[in-house]
Parts: structure tokens; C-alpha cells; sequence
């Protein structure tokens, strides 16, 4: 007995050895994470289905099919980049893995939109298995992408007699047959045929629904896309397919029928739920469309995609109120989420609040750093602080990950003028072309960048362009007519002006544009008349107010440019141009307290607006109130400690008041790098360098900003200043008694006087 139990021992011994064994074989264990990942891609769990696939690359990082699979499974979610990441690796770590050559060649087309470097997934395919059909069917798509549609139809035909049983072939084939009329019945063939081979195919429904709907079939087109919905009740595109069928046909009420009945069946699904109220919104009820997503909200609240389209609906109808408390609420239920971070960032930014709105956007774009709706929003935020670095990384990144998103191309586009960067501009507006060739923007964009080479002829043809592409939108006509005005053809492009006016009444830039032409002319007086004519015809335009207020100040008429601009920013109090004219204005009036009145509102307001801080700190000193006017520098330096303005005054104020020389110096610096063309900065820094006995680099940068200056007298006085500690009496004495001319202030003449009786 002992013997046998000895016996049963070692077996027992034996097995448990064998067991943690293959517990710690890499090979099994990998093997495990890998057959799991792939049931929950069974059961449509795709975010579980990634963290197994993860977990066998970190057991072995060059296991090939478990990038495979985690790349199928970033495809179902939608995160193509980390698809395609995970595909170069696959056919990296197996050069002959056909399947995701093909793969890859197929997200390269449709998301890369590379061409060429799908062609090489193709080819690479093709000397593998030279008989496959799908490699015929991806080099069909790339010729299809090319307008080789001769080439297109043979790789297709190909691949159906090589696979005549595949439906999406036939559907391809159809789509390929399309631009001749001539082949009009055998694309419907095609598409019949697919049906035949699967009656489920969504695509064969609705394209074929397409190809009735042109015809003007109606009952076949409603019939199709009915089948299609009974195919599949949560197809989105098939409802909509339905709504639009009616709608074409003028049936209204039974568009609505269906959109509604819609809302209802897919009100687990944000855009199912939003179907009616996107429909409202499309025919101009947008109140309507609001309460349409309110009653869907209430009715569905722990529907968060819902709720985010409710904030969204209040955001883009200016109920920023209702809009804040809404996120507020969903904040405190989802504090993590990055969809309602994103929206509080949107809030934020509109409630003008730039520093919380960062903070929420990066949160957004940390946990979703493929998100390029937060990185757009991010840059918005970015912009409105003044942080330009932040805001221009992040709209290249919005507009890199979302090519065909226009509001992010337009923003590098902004950036790449403000910076006067040309390369940029032209590399945003060839991108804008490839990725949205029917819009208008990157045609005007490259025609800006043609003007600046002077290729008018160019510049003339992507205007044209964009006009035919939209007639009636009043950019094109305003580049065109600014073509004119640099070709003195003062009359056509007045011409072209007016018509943008005609098609857009509320255009600022026309209407300055217009302004500007009577400028020229030296006609200010027809100027202004012409901006209150379109005021009376438009008079909540808060731009023209602002326009007509830069005319008045131009021609002296301050009281009346403060009264223009005390209108614009009542009808709106975030006009940030308007703010800053009124300052301008108000000081040129010798009422700085007025524009210390309007600062310290938007302050309040705008808390962490560090710029406007360094102008309170500006309105102090001119009001010779200099210990206010160094304590709003610093909350400005504290807020950002790179602000230029405040940098500089605060340089300037501590050497004027004897502080710190070193301190001054640093802050000198800090304001020449963010502003390195301004005579200002540089006068700045060279009497910080001056004070410092630097005295050869504060000549050089004040001989650079008296070239692009000459009538500053101080400047003018700093410079002979200089040149009296070099020794050269003849050049201080010159710039001494310039800066005397220049009419400087009477503190600076008393001390230009000094300098002169000290040289003799």
C-alpha cells in the first residue's frame, strides 16, 4: 500500500511539473492569447479581442499572425492608422503573407490614399500567388483610383473568372461600368447578380436603389432600398437611402415618416437617434431639430453618444448655457470620457476660457491621441491663449489624421498666412486639392501661393477653379478681384467685389475690400458712406462696425470710431478685434481710463487672458501709473510666462526705474524671440544691453531698427547714446539731435539735452 501511494505521489508529482511546465511555455501561451483574441472577434469584441492579441505580442513581439489579427481588429474599430501599423509588421515579419498584402494594399487605397504604395502590396502579392483573386481585385481598384478604367475592368474581369462566386466583384465591376452610359443595363446586371449570390448584400441594395433613383424609377429604387432595410433594420445609410427617395419625390411627410420611425428603432445609436433631428436641421428648423435631440436625450439618458450630440446641437445653435450645464452634469457621471472631455473643451473655448478648455482637450487627446476632432478643438483652445506652437502642431495633426476634414486644413492654412509661410501654404493647399478636389479651398489657397511668385496666369486658373466649382460663395470673386487690384484694374474688381457683397451681405472682407478701393483713390469720405449704407441694410454685423470705426480713427474721427466700436462689441462682447481698436482708439483720444473701462470687463470675463493683462499693463503706464502698470505685466508673465508684450514693457519699466538689470535682460530676450522683426524688442534689448555695457550688440540691433523706423525718437536717443560710449561724438551728437526733432516726450528731451551738453 505505501508503495502505491508512493507511486500515485510521483504521478501526481509528475503532472503538476507538466502542467506549470506548459503554463510557462511561451509558445502555449501565446497560442492562448491569440485563440481568445479570436472569439471575442467572433462576438464582435473587438476592444477585448486587441488587449489578447497585445498580450501574445508581448510573450513573442515577432509573432506575425497575432499582428494580423490585431490588425483586422483595430480595422473593425475603426482605428485604421494602428491597422495599417500593425499590417507593415505582419508583411514585415512574412514577406509571402498574401492576405495582408492585400490588406494592407486595400486600407493604403481607401484610407492612405497611396496609390502607388498599394500597387507595391499588389505586385509583392502577385509574385506570391499570381492566381489569386482578390490581388486582381485590389489592382483593379488601384486603376479605378487612377481613371485607368480600361485597365480597371480587365483586373476585375480577372478576378471573377478566377472567383466567379465572390458578390463584391460583380459590385465593383458595376461601379466601374457607370461613366458610359452605354453600359448602363449590363451595371445593373452586375448588381443583380451580386444580389443573387447574396440577397443580403447592403451594397448591391443600395447601389442598384442609386442606379433606379437616376433613372427615375422610383417604385424599383423604394422597392430595393426597402429590401435593404429588411436586410439589415440597423443600416443607417438604408434608412436615410429611403428618407432621401421620398424627398427627391417631393413626399415630405413620408420622409419624415421614415426618419422618424428611424429615430425610434435606432435610438441606441447616436446618429440613428439624431436622424430626424439631422433632417431638421438640413431643411433650416433648427429649433425644431433641438428639441428634437432634447426629447431623444430625455428620453434616452444613459445614452452618452446621445447626449454628446444634444451638447453638440446646443453648442452649434449658441445655447452655450444650457450647453455648460448639460457637460457639467455628464462631466460628474463620465469623468474620464473622451468625447464628453472634447465637448467641455468646445464649451470652454466658445465660454472663453482657453486655459480650462487645454486642459480638458489634452486629457481628450492623451487617451485618444487618433482623435482628430480633439486635436482640431485643442488647437482652437491653443490659438485663443496665444499659444501658437501648441495650436499649430495640433491642427497639423487634425488635418494629417482627417484629410478630408476642411475646417482643420483651413486652420493650417490660417497659420501658414499669419506666418507667411509659403511652403506651408502650399503644401496645405496641394493636400486640400488631393483629399478634397471639390472644394474650392486649396484652389485658393495655391492660387495665394501663385500671386506671391507672381504666376498670375496660375493664380488666375485655381481662382477660376474655385468659382466653378462654387458660384455662389463670394471667396473666389474676392481673391479675383484683389488679382485686379494688384493689376490696377480698379474697375473690374470693384465689379467682383460687389458681387460677393451681392452673394454674401453680411462679408466684412468685401465690403473692405471695397472700403480699400476708395482708399486708394483718396476718397475716404465715399468709404465711409458706402460701410453705414450696407450697415443700414445689415445691421447686426458686428464687423462693419469695426470696419467703419478703422475709417473714422483714419481720418480722426475718434469720438465717432468709439462709438462705432462700442456698438460692435454690443452686439458682440467677444469680438477680440473690436477690444483691441477700442483701446487703440480710446488712447489715441487721450482717454485711457475708457479703454481701462472695456479691458477690465473682459478680464473679468476672460480671467487667464494674459495679452490683455499686458495691455492693462500698457493703459497704466500711458495713465503714469507705474507700480500698476509693472503689477499687470507680472500677472501676465504669470499667466504666460513667454507674453511678449508684458516681457518687454516690464524689461523697459524695471531699467527706467533702476531694478534689476539681469532680470531685464532676461525678460528682453524673452520678448526679441517671440518678436524678432519688432524695432520695439530690438530697442529694448539693446538698452538692456546697453545698461549691461554691451555696447557693440545694442548698436547693432538699434541701427537695424532705425533702418525699418527712422522717425523714433527714441530709439533715435538710445542710438547716440551708444554711440557716446563708443567714442564716436560725431555719430551720438547726429542721433542725439535727430531724437530732438522727432518731438520726443518732455522727460526724454530733458534727458536728450543732458547727453548733448555732456558730449560738448
Amino acid at each position: 500500500m505505501k508503495l502505491k501511494t508512493l507511486s500515485l505521489a510521483l504521478a501526481l508529482l509528475t503532472l503538476m511539473f507538466a502542467v506549470s511546465g506548459c503554463s510557462r511555455d511561451p509558445n502555449v501561451r501565446k497560442q492562448k492569447y491569440l485563440e481568445s483574441g479570436k472569439r471575442y472577434m467572433e462576438k464582435d469584441k473587438y476592444r477585448e479581442a486587441t488587449i489578447q492579441f497585445s498580450n501574445a505580442l508581448r510573450v513573442d513581439r515577432s509573432f506575425a499572425e497575432a499582428h494580423f489579427q490585431l490588425a483586422n481588429a483595430y480595422a473593425k474599430m475603426g482605428s485604421y492608422q494602428s491597422a495599417y501599423a500593425e499590417l507593415m509588421q505582419t508583411v514585415q515579419l512574412q514577406p509571402n503573407n498574401v492576405k495582408a498584402r492585400i490588406e494592407l494594399g486595400n486600407l493604403l487605397l481607401a484610407f492612405g490614399h497611396a496609390p502607388d504604395k498599394a500597387q507595391e502590396q499588389a505586385n509583392a502579392a502577385e509574385l506570391v500567388d499570381p492566381n489569386n483573386a482578390d490581388v486582381h481585385a485590389l489592382k483593379s481598384g488601384i486603376a479605378g483610383y487612377k481613371h485607368d478604367r480600361v485597365t480597371a475592368l480587365a483586373e476585375i474581369q480577372k478576378a471573377i473568372n478566377l472567383d466567379p462566386n465572390k458578390p463584391n466583384f460583380y459590385i465593383a465591376q458595376s461601379m466601374m461600368r457607370v461613366p458610359d452610359p452605354s453600359n448602363a443595363a449590363a451595371s445593373e446586371a452586375d448588381l443583380k447578380k451580386a444580389e443573387a449570390l447574396d440577397p443580403k448584400s447592403m451594397a448591391a441594395h443600395l447601389l442598384l436603389a442609386r442606379r433606379y433613383e437616376e433613372a427615375k424609377r422610383w417604385p424599383d429604387a423604394e422597392t430595393e432600398l426597402k429590401a435593404a432595410v429588411a436586410t439589415d433594420p440597423k443600416s443607417l445609410p438604408a434608412r436615410a437611402a429611403l428618407a432621401n427617395l421620398y424627398l427627391r419625390q417631393g413626399d415630405n411627410a413620408k420622409a419624415e415618416e421614415v426618419l422618424r420611425k428611424a429615430s425610434s428603432d435606432l435610438s441606441d445609436s447616436p446618429q440613428g437617434a439624431a436622424l430626424l433631428a439631422n433632417y431638421y436641421f438640413g431643411i433650416g428648423q433648427v429649433q425644431k431639430a433641438v428639441d428634437e435631440l432634447a426629447s431623444q436625450a430625455a428620453k434616452y439618458p444613459k445614452n452618452l453618444a446621445l447626449q454628446a450630440a444634444y451638447v453638440q446641437a446646443l453648442i452649434q445653435t449658441n445655447q452655450n448655457s444650457k450647453a455648460e450645464d448639460l457637460i457639467s452634469r455628464l462631466l460628474k457621471d463620465h469623468p474620464k470620457d473622451p468625447q464628453i472631455q472634447v465637448l467641455n473643451g468646445v464649451v470652454l473655448v466658445r465660454a472663453g476660457k482657453p486655459d480650462e478648455a487645454i486642459d480638458s482637450l489634452q486629457k481628450a487627446v492623451k487617451d485618444t491621441p487618433d482623435n482628430y476632432f480633439a486635436h482640431y478643438w485643442l488647437a482652437r483652445a491653443a490659438e485663443a491663449k496665444g499659444d501658437m506652437d501648441l495650436a499649430q502642431t495640433n491642427m497639423e495633426d487634425a488635418s494629417r489624421l482627417a484629410p478630408t476634414f476642411l475646417p482643420a486644413q483651413e486652420g493650417v492654412a490660417q497659420i501658414a498666412m499669419s506666418k507667411n509661410d509659403v511652403f506651408m501654404l502650399s503644401d496645405v493647399a496641394d493636400k486640400t486639392i488631393n483629399s478634397v478636389p471639390k472644394s474650392p479651398a486649396g484652389y485658393l489657397w495655391r492660387s495665394e501661393v501663385e500671386m506671391r511668385h507672381d504666376q498670375v496666369a496660375k493664380a488666375e486658373a485655381d481662382i477660376n477653379t474655385a468659382m466653378n466649382l462654387r458660384p455662389n460663395i463670394p471667396i473666389p470673386y474676392i481673391a479675383l478681384g484683389r488679382v485686379r487690384v494688384q493689376q490696377k484694374r480698379s474697375a473690374e474688381a470693384e465689379k467682383l467685389f460687389n458681387k460677393a457683397l451681392e452673394l454674401d451681405p453680411t462679408s466684412v472682407e468685401a465690403l473692405k475690400d471695397l472700403a480699400t478701393l476708395d482708399m486708394i483713390a483718396k476718397q475716404p469720405a465715399k468709404a465711409i458712406s458706402m460701410v453705414k449704407a450696407q450697415i443700414a441694410k445689415q445691421p447686426k454685423t458686428g464687423g462693419f462696425y469695426v470696419l467703419l470705426a478703422s475709417l473714422q480713427a483714419n481720418t480722426r474721427d475718434l469720438p465717432g470710431a468709439q462709438a462705432s466700436l462700442e456698438k460692435a462689441m454690443e452686439i458682440n462682447p467677444e469680438d477680440a478685434t473690436a477690444i483691441n481698436l477700442y483701446t487703440n482708439v480710446a488712447t489715441s483720444d487721450g482717454k485711457p481710463e475708457k479703454a481701462m473701462q472695456v479691458m477690465e470687463r473682459w478680464v473679468q470675463a476672460h480671467p487667464k487672458d494674459a495679452a490683455a493683462y499686458a495691455t492693462m499693463g500698457t493703459l497704466s503706464e500711458q495713465m503714469k501709473d507705474k507700480d500698476k502698470a509693472q503689477a499687470f505685466y507680472q500677472k501676465a508673465l504669470q499667466l504666460q510666462p513667454d507674453q511678449p508684450v508684458a516681457a518687454n514693457n516690464l524689461a523697459f519699466l524695471m531699467m527706467e526705474t533702476g531694478q534689476s538689470t539681469d532680470q531685464a535682460l532676461v525678460l528682453a530676450q524673452t520678448a526679441r524671440r517671440a518678436m524678432p522683426n519688432s524695432p520695439n524688442s530690438a530697442d529694448t534689448l539693446a538698452w538692456a544691453y546697453f545698461h549691461k555695457g554691451e555696447y557693440s550688440s545694442a548698436r547693432d540691433l538699434l541701427e537695424d531698427a532705425a533702418k525699418k523706423t527712422p522717425n523714433d525718437p527714441m530709439i533715435q536717443y538710445h542710438l547716440g547714446m551708444v554711440y557716446g560710449k563708443l567714442l564716436d561724438k560725431d555719430k551720438a551728437s547726429a542721433h542725439l539731435k535727430r531724437a530732438l526733432t522727432l518731438s520726443p516726450a518732455p522727460n526724454t528731451a530733458d534727458d536728450i539735452k543732458k547727453a548733448l551738453s555732456s558730449i560738448g
